[in-house]
């Protein structure tokens, strides 16, 4: 949460997420993802954008954040065993701790299926910094090769 709100504050963040499949801070307009009705072929995740926003402010806990993520990770190995497991830091932060952090919690989960995926940073524009359109096309373009190569498409 890009405040530094958790479970205990009553906000989601990705470990509650990764369960629905219409997230909402509000159980009563939640809806719960069935691992089984589709099984991906590759799983990109990119998280800590907003971590690192509060980094100055509120700074993190580097072990916490490495383990957590490291668990997140492994949650999804455990309902997708044969997935492609791809961690980012994300295209919006340069921040090195960030990408140390992301790496640190792949090399934790020791599953060669689960590598880091680096990311060319992309500055967006006045909208908070999000990518805009053409970053966004540029983006798929950065992680496609990495995809198809992984998956011999």
């Amino acid at each position: 949460d890009y405040r530094g709100l958790g479970v205990a504050d009553h906000v989601l963040n990705a470990p509650q997420f990764l369960d629905l499949s219409i997230a909402s801070d509000d159980a009563a307009n939640s809806a719960p993802w069935d691992f089984n009705r589709w099984t991906p072929d590759a799983i990109v995740v990119s998280l800590g954008t907003n971590d690192f926003n509060l980094q100055k402010t509120k700074p993190l806990d580097g072990d916490t954040f490495v383990g957590d993520y490291a668990r997140l990770l492994m949650t999804l190995r455990a309902h997708y065993p044969r997935a492609a497991i791809f961690a980012t830091e994300g295209a919006i932060v340069t921040d090195p701790l960030l990408r140390k952090y992301v790496q640190d919690a792949v090399l934790k989960t020791n599953d060669a299926r689960i590598q880091w995926l680096q990311a060319t940073h992309y500055p967006g524009n006045g909208c908070d910094g999000h990518p805009t359109k053409t970053q966004h096309l540029h983006m798929a373009d950065d992680v496609e090769p990495v995809l198809r190569k992984e998956l011999s498409w």
